[in-house]
């Protein structure tokens, strides 16, 4: 399984779309065996959501989702 977590650098951010990078951990047996840090693609409609979804993210945590990025999940 993968996690994405919108983040200002090491916290979560307040507003998914507005993240400077997403954190995407890489889960086996309850356990974070990976994690790497990508730059936020931009918060174009939907952007960010298609591009975790092109990374593999199933879960994804943040402070707060806007409509569209729903919308796009």
């Amino acid at each position: 399984m993968k996690i994405g977590a919108a983040c200002e650098n090491e916290k979560i951010s307040g507003h998914f779309g507005h993240c400077s990078n997403f954190m995407v951990f890489d889960v086996e047996d309850k356990k974070i065996v990976g994690s790497t840090s990508v730059a936020n693609p931009g918060h174009d409609a939907g952007s960010p959501a298609k591009f975790l979804t092109k990374q593999g993210v199933s879960v994804v945590l943040c402070g707060s989702l806007g409509q569209g990025a729903l919308d796009s999940f």
